[in-house]
């Protein structure tokens, strides 16, 4: 059976005679099926990474290989300015030796319908799936501690991608992010910049093409949440 991001709208009265806020709260499915395969596994791959799906639970393994799988949101999917994504993740085998790989990244494509940058080679049958230009990437990796200075910076590859580092442990935890907030920080995008930006798709990677070690992550209950200005409350599967 095919699975739908099943997608709520929860409207909350700001005071007597004012208008609804209303945040629409996407859960994206975790189902292999719907996502696309980015491909970027390293020639020197010691073994293939695989991942393994089970109750709504992804585990991504790799060894000196990077792998992930794209997401494209369905045009019912809001993505305002306030756009959250949430997530929990954990790690139970962190890469070892080249600093900056990640045994976990997940994050946000974004477009302002007009630039279509560079990307990794691997992601282009998704950015053909979202059939609207990808200008900017927002990866956030798992990390044992967030240092002041990797918080948030530019790859040194593209300069329209942006990792974030977040904190993970061997127990799930939560996280919470704002990718086009981040990107608009990280990169010192104006208001006008800004304004018509929003998110087209997810990206779920395992990042260790330059570690020589093998890791372990898991991810579970993806969530995008955004307000939006119906303020209609409502229940819907979008398909």
């Amino acid at each position: 059976m095919k699975a739908f991001p099943l997608v709520v709208t929860v409207s909350i009265l700001l005071a007597a005679g004012a208008s609804w806020a209303s945040t629409q709260v996407s859960v994206i499915p975790l189902d292999r099926r719907q996502w696309v395969a980015t491909p970027l596994i390293s020639p020197t791959a010691k073994e293939s990474p695989t991942l393994k799906e089970k109750d709504s639970i992804w585990e991504l393994h790799s060894n000196h290989a990077s792998f992930g799988f794209g997401y494209v949101l369905p045009s019912k999917v809001s993505t305002g300015s306030d756009t959250r994504l949430n997530w929990n993740w954990k790690v139970e085998k962190f890469p070892e030796g080249k600093e900056g790989d990640s045994a976990i990244r997940v994050g946000a494509l974004i477009t302002d319908s007009k630039t279509a940058t560079t990307y990794p080679e691997g992601l282009k049958k998704l950015t053909e799936k979202i059939g609207a230009p990808t200008s900017y990437i927002v990866l956030y990796g798992a990390v044992r501690t967030v240092k002041e200075d990797q918080k948030c910076t530019v790859s040194p590859l593209y300069d329209h991608l942006v990792y974030c580092s977040r904190p993970a442990e061997a127990n799930f935890l939560r996280q919470n992010a704002y990718p086009k907030e981040d990107l608009a920080t990280t990169l010192s995008l104006t208001p006008t910049q800004t304004a018509d930006l929003r998110v087209t798709g997810l990206w779920v990677m395992a990042d260790v093409e330059n570690s020589k070690s093998a890791t372990e992550a898991s991810i579970q209950n993806l969530i995008l949440e955004s307000s939006v200005k119906d303020g209609s409350r409502r229940l819907k599967r979008v398909p």
